[in-house]
């Protein structure tokens, strides 16, 4: 399966650095062309060889993770300051826990 990522270029110093926000990842070169393929090749390192969990946990989501009988429930959970009391109840109820745990 194939992914689409971003990348972010900006001028510095006599060059340019090239991010890919989605994993967080940057590199940099003398031109355009040069700074996205050193951060093609970045990416593709990165996951090559990063642990599920690093991976997991970069982007503006973290993902957890709870055993149940017979397999794992996943949740995105949003990495941010705040959260929404509706995305709140809703990762609350896909972890199989009540609400009222948390009070």
């Amino acid at each position: 399966m194939q992914q689409t990522f971003t990348a972010i270029l900006t001028r510095e110093d006599g060059g340019f650095v090239a991010l890919c926000p989605e994993v967080d990842v940057a590199s940099q070169g003398a031109t355009v062309e040069e700074a996205k393929a050193n951060l093609k090749e970045a990416v593709e390192l990165f996951f090559e060889c990063a642990s599920g969990e690093e991976v997991r946990q970069r982007g503006s989501h973290m993902v957890m993770q709870r055993a149940i009988e017979g397999g794992t429930i996943t949740i995105p959970v949003p990495d941010h300051s705040e959260l929404r009391t509706g995305t709140l109840r809703s990762i609350i109820r896909q972890s199989g826990l009540a609400v009222e745990e948390f009070r």
